[in-house]
């Protein structure tokens, strides 16, 4: 019962789950607490501020095993998270695509990590 239980942990492993890249712009800022607050924007900011990072979020589901729907909401922990480790206080939203093949749905989506560098105009 034991190896049923952990090959199925291993298939959802497999075929599903959140990953990300990450490309850092402009000199480094110091990284924030990783669970730090992030403002989220359709668009930019009114505010001043300086893109110090790109990043990429891919969550896949296996739309059989996994239940899950591969919304945008289960991106924002792995935006956060990076957007805290780039120094970025804010991430706007730049693209957002939803593909599906067969049993499996892929959501990717793609934002500015920005760091807030004066007072609001």
């Amino acid at each position: 019962m034991i190896y049923v239980a952990m090959t199925l942990v291993l298939f959802q492993g497999l075929f599903s789950g959140v990953r990300s890249t990450v490309e850092r712009k402009g000199p480094p800022k110091p990284s924030r607490p990783k669970d730090c607050e992030v403002q989220f924007f359709d668009k930019a900011p009114q505010r001043a501020h300086e893109v110090v990072g790109t990043i990429q979020v891919y969550v896949r589901r296996n739309k059989i095993t996994m239940g899950r729907q591969a919304v945008y909401e289960e991106a924002q922990p792995e935006f956060r998270k990076q957007a805290c480790k780039l120094g970025g206080e804010a991430l706007v939203i730049r693209q957002q695509t939803v593909s599906h093949s067969g049993e499996f749905k892929l959501l990717y989506v793609k934002g500015d990590a920005v760091f807030f560098t004066g007072i609001s105009p």
